[in-house]
């Protein structure tokens, strides 16, 4: 869902320009890739936090 808005717009610029290959595309790939590392990493540390939580 994050990459979809840059992406749609890579399409509609495609014929423009190469907007997926310019340096302004750059910065938002990086953050969306980032943001999706820190979900994943997350989602891993609380799946953890669940399995060592004792069952009383």
């Amino acid at each position: 869902m994050l990459i979809y808005p840059s992406w749609f717009i890579g399409l509609l610029e495609m014929p423009r320009i190469l907007y997926l290959c310019e340096a302004r595309y750059f910065p938002v790939l990086m953050i969306c890739l980032a943001v999706i590392f820190l979900i994943a990493m997350m989602a891993e540390q609380q799946e953890k936090a669940v399995a060592r939580r004792p069952v009383m």
